[in-house]
């Protein structure tokens, strides 16, 4: 089923390539695409077939691509299931946090449906002690909680029939808003939550201690979970062990929060880079200084908006600022920056 949900919910392609010399199909995407569709090839799987298969017999019925906000990606494709009956399944893939949420069960070791500590609806609950261990579990190595700072993804399904799907989907905005996608992305059944290796930059601790001999203050701004921010800052000596400190890091949620009851939104004049955010008051900013430049140097789950914020409200508090960063998700933070990175 894991593979079946990797190949139906993905953007990424095969593509003929020279590899060493030799002409095969590689896929291309985003690394974490071509992650997944890596991990399907290493288990002897035709990806390339698979996916024309998909494109030939399969009808895509919804498609609801991934966004930095939802940090979720939903599919619905018509095709016929492990009974040979007519269903729309409906795969959806992304940050466990998001997707555990909305299961109401799972798959055991026989791909049968099994009771699951999920809430199944739209996600409002916090999770269950189980699911923070799961996802835990992944992004360290158990018990041992080494710091291989994994990038966790997890996949749920749920299956309907044609006429049920087209009734829900006419009844809630062709789940064009987020309303009308709780109908869909709800109720599903728990396949798996992968971890996938995102290596670091090579010399990238020896850089980063460098700007830190030079009074240069680092922070790590990541979309990521938490575990796996906390991974990455024990790699590069940043922080000494898991929950060491819980004054350093904040979840993007929580900045977003705070940043919004001390900014307002107005016109860039000067510089001319579109819409940007500026302190309400004196007070606003001295806030700012001690609740967060004084002390938070990670943050996990931090959405383009959140970037773009920290950015603003660093700069406007006497910091010139750099930012590295990669994709569309960072562009306007990385030109609100006083130096922008862009990696790729």
């Amino acid at each position: 089923m894991l593979n079946q949900a990797i190949i139906l919910n993905t953007d990424a392609h095969m593509q003929m390539r020279q590899v060493a010399d030799v002409a095969r199909y590689t896929p291309v995407g985003s690394p974490v695409e071509v992650g997944l569709l890596n991990f399907v090839s290493s288990q002897g799987k035709p990806v390339h077939e698979l996916l024309i298969n998909r494109e030939n017999n399969y009808k895509l019925m919804s498609w609801i691509p991934f966004s930095s906000e939802r940090r979720c990606m939903t599919v619905a494709f018509q095709l016929q299931d492990e009974h040979g009956n007519d269903v729309v399944r409906v795969v959806m893939k992304g940050a466990p946090e998001t997707v555990i949420r909305k299961c109401s069960a799972k798959l055991d070791a026989y791909c049968e449906s099994a009771h699951f500590e999920g809430h199944g609806d739209d996600g409002t609950a916090t999770l269950t002690d189980i699911q923070r261990m799961l996802i835990s579990d992944i992004v360290t190595e158990g018990d041992q909680q080494v710091p291989i700072g994994l990038k966790t993804l997890t996949f749920a399904y749920k299956d309907m029939s044609y006429d049920e799907f087209v009734e829900i989907k006419s009844h809630n905005q062709n789940f064009e808003t987020e309303e009308g996608r709780i109908a869909l992305e709800s109720q599903l059944t728990y396949i798996a939550t992968m971890g996938l290796s995102d290596p670091l930059r090579e010399n990238i601790d020896a850089a980063i201690e460098e700007l830190n001999n030079t009074s240069t203050n680092v922070r790590i701004v990541s979309g990521d979970h938490r575990a796996a921010v906390e991974a990455v800052a024990i790699r590069l000596g940043m922080k000494e062990s898991f929950g060491s400190n819980d004054k350093d890091i904040m979840s993007g949620e929580e900045l977003l929060e705070k940043l919004r009851g001390w900014m307002v939104e107005t016109e860039d004049t000067e510089e001319g880079r579109g819409k940007t955010f500026v302190f309400q008051n004196s007070d606003s900013m001295k806030r700012f200084k001690r609740d967060v430049k004084k002390n938070v140097v990670f943050v996990y789950r931090a959405t383009p908006m959140l970037k773009h914020m920290l950015v603003c409200a660093l700069r406007q508090s006497g910091a010139t600022v750099g930012v590295t960063g990669e994709g569309l998700g960072d562009a306007r933070a990385l030109s609100e920056a006083n130096v922008g990175f862009t990696m790729g």
